[in-house]
């Protein structure tokens, strides 16, 4: 009797083993696919890192339609690198992405679509290069170029936040899933 509980025991335990995913289980696998005619997303699972790389405009995607090809991931994404070619990033591209926490935005990028960074409950920080034409970055704060629209404040960031002097406007959602 013990020798069959212990033999549908172990056989429970390396079914369960076979359904987990590879990154759960801790070993590292380089996940990857498209995200724009021209671009390519890898995904580190032993880092967490997501990286689009490539140039022109990243695909828009729909959470509830058509997510983006890492959302499978999306709890295990903690960094988000994106390349210096890549020109937009597309609508809900990090849509509950709620364990990323940083976002580098390049200069290349000119376009930001709807919702692309709602409900990331983690991210403290998104931070534009300086020689972008159309958005910039205060204490991690995402706005337009002349710092007049507040686009996106990181739903992680903690404490009081004194809103610039310079805004005259705040974006849909700008304040979204914040703490």
């Amino acid at each position: 009797m013990k020798k069959r509980i212990f033999a549908a025991l172990l056989a429970a335990v390396m079914a369960l083993s076979l359904a987990l995913p590879a990154f759960a289980l801790g070993s590292r696998e380089i996940l990857s696919g498209e995200c724009g005619d021209n671009l390519t997303w890898t995904f580190d699972t032993e880092t967490g890192v997501l990286t689009i790389s490539g140039t022109g405009d990243m695909y828009d995607y729909d959470f509830w339609g058509a997510p983006a090809p890492w959302s499978d991931f999306e709890g295990s994404i903690i960094t988000a690198e994106i390349g210096s070619g890549v020109t937009s990033i597309g609508n809900h591209a990090f849509y509950y992405c709620f364990s990323l926490t940083s976002v580098v935005i390049p200069d290349s990028v000119t376009s930001i679509g709807i919702n692309a960074f709602f409900n990331c409950s983690s991210l403290t920080s998104i931070t534009v290069t300086a020689g972008n034409p159309s958005y910039s970055s205060l204490d991690g704060v995402l706005f337009n170029k002349d710092q007049t629209v507040l686009i996106c404040f990181p739903g992680g960031k903690a404490g009081d936040y004194v809103i610039p002097a310079s805004v005259t406007s705040i974006g849909d959602y700008a304040f979204s899933h914040c703490s």
